[in-house]
């Protein structure tokens, strides 16, 4: 008997009603996760809902919280998602079409160059192939992941959070978790693709790039860095 949980990251109160529609998402799919769990990072925020168990955390483990969460209850896959995206009908039943022990696919995939990794990173929509389609990384606010896939995330994760994570304001664990396996994105069309339920203004809390730190460098110029750097760690690693 396959189970899958589904995890679901939270921390703005903005999006606090985006919750009720994301679990009536989840359970109402083709395919219902077998348990859903909400990581609440902001202690001063309480939430209980129904047909999800909440975790109500008195510290923010901002994204990474939502990894070591699955731990707490042991399944064949879990299916990470943001608190402002949810699920079409059919988006964990065609993840299942593709899932095996080692299953890592992401929301939007990245493929770094080869000749030159700060040139930027080529991005791959799961509506815009028609096969599974490798990539080096993730931009992914829904992952569908195996316990083996989390673990190698959490592994790798442990390894460069001394240093260079601690400097990177916003984690990017899902790019770790990207890194850490053989990462995919799958095609995915109509009710089988994630839901976007909008931004409100604090999409991923970058706010000002300029006032935070990232000197008017993009999103995705700070991604492709922290991405890059992250592979040189473990290339340097393997030699």
């Amino acid at each position: 008997m396959v189970k899958i949980n589904s995890i679901i990251c939270t921390y703005w109160p903005e999006r606090v009603p985006n919750l009720g529609h994301i679990i009536n998402s989840l359970q109402q799919g083709s395919v219902p996760p077998d348990n859903i769990f909400i990581l609440n990072n902001n202690r001063n925020v309480n939430i209980s809902m129904d047909g999800a168990y909440a975790i109500n955390s008195q510290y923010n483990f901002m994204c990474r919280g939502k990894f070591a969460s699955a731990m707490l209850d042991a399944a064949d896959y879990y299916l990470f998602l943001d608190d402002d995206t949810a699920v079409g009908y059919r988006t964990i039943e065609k993840n299942m079409q593709y899932a095996d022990k080692d299953s890592c696919f992401g929301y939007l995939g990245m493929i770094l160059p080869e000749n030159n990794l700060f040139s930027g990173s080529t991005r791959v929509a799961p509506q815009d192939v028609n096969e599974i389609t490798r990539c080096d990384t993730f931009c992914g606010c829904g992952m569908f992941m195996s316990f083996k896939s989390v673990v190698n995330m959490l592994e790798l994760e442990s390894k460069v959070r001394i240093g260079y994570l601690n400097e990177w304001p916003h984690q990017g664990d899902d790019i770790v978790a990207g890194l850490a396996n053989i990462s995919n994105v799958i095609p995915m069309h109509d009710d089988e693709r994630y839901v976007d339920l909008g931004w409100n203004g604090v999409a991923m809390g970058w706010g000002d790039p300029v006032a935070i730190g990232f000197q008017g460098r993009t999103y995705d110029q700070m991604r492709d860095e922290f991405t890059v750097h992250i592979k040189q760690i473990m290339d340097s690693e393997q030699k």
